[in-house]
């Protein structure tokens, strides 16, 4: 089977970073620090029309666009675009917040969340969770100046985070023993014999528990501290 490399799958996710990229790169360069909002807001918008124009496709094995995903995808960049307006003033107010770094981070953690959703395999699922988490914890501490909690909640998060990654990798080696593979389009055909398909079915809800702790309920680690 012939890996196909359609480029115009993932050209948002290669806007995302070069622009996150070029964020940091200039950000202490530039005084005015109100740039990284305008040219954040103007990159979502292009990824609208790019998620609404370029047709659907797949990249390789790991990576597939189609209708849900890229539904997901816009409630994500609205949300965005919701977040980035909203803290706008509050980033004018605390001033030592309001950096080219909040806008960069929020940028690359997007692009882990639209890798989760394109992603085919369970391996790209998994890296690209961490994609989404490791800018979310230099968020939550970048209150520290004016709140000193802060940093301990995202070292909370790290922690909390960490752990459920490790079950995550034992979840996954358990899953490619008994299946072969990482494909989850292709997992439950290899399970022929039922006492497998039944123990591979409980690592698989295994995975998906240790999945949904550390992308929702380890994020809450900072409430409170």
């Amino acid at each position: 089977m012939e890996i196909t490399l359609n480029f115009s799958v993932i050209l948002t996710e290669i806007i995302f970073i070069l622009i996150s990229s070029f964020i940091f790169l200039i950000d202490k360069f530039v005084k005015n620090k109100n740039y990284a909002f305008y040219v954040t807001f103007i990159t979502l918008i292009l990824a609208c029309y790019l998620i609404l124009f370029v047709p659907f496709g797949e990249f390789t094995y790991s990576y597939k666009t189609d209708f849900y995903s890229s539904t997901l995808k816009l409630f994500l960049i609205v949300g965005t675009l919701l977040i980035s307006l909203i803290s706008y003033n509050y980033l004018q107010y605390y001033i030592n917040l309001n950096s080219g770094e909040y806008y960069g981070l929020m940028l690359f953690s997007i692009v882990g969340a639209f890798l989760m959703l394109s992603g085919m395999d369970l391996v790209t699922i998994y890296l690209a969770m961490e994609l989404m988490s490791f800018p979310v914890y230099f968020l939550i501490a970048l209150n520290y100046a004016y709140n000193r909690p802060s940093l301990e909640g995202a070292l909370k998060y790290f922690i909390v985070g960490s752990l459920g990654s490790v079950f995550i990798l034992i979840g996954l080696g358990i899953i490619y023993y008994f299946t072969g593979n990482f494909y989850s389009s292709r997992n439950f055909s290899n399970l022929r014999e039922e006492f497998i398909f039944k123990r591979t079915l409980s690592w698989i809800y295994f995975y998906s528990y240790r999945f949904f702790y550390k992308t929702f309920f380890s994020s809450f680690s900072h409430v409170g501290s």
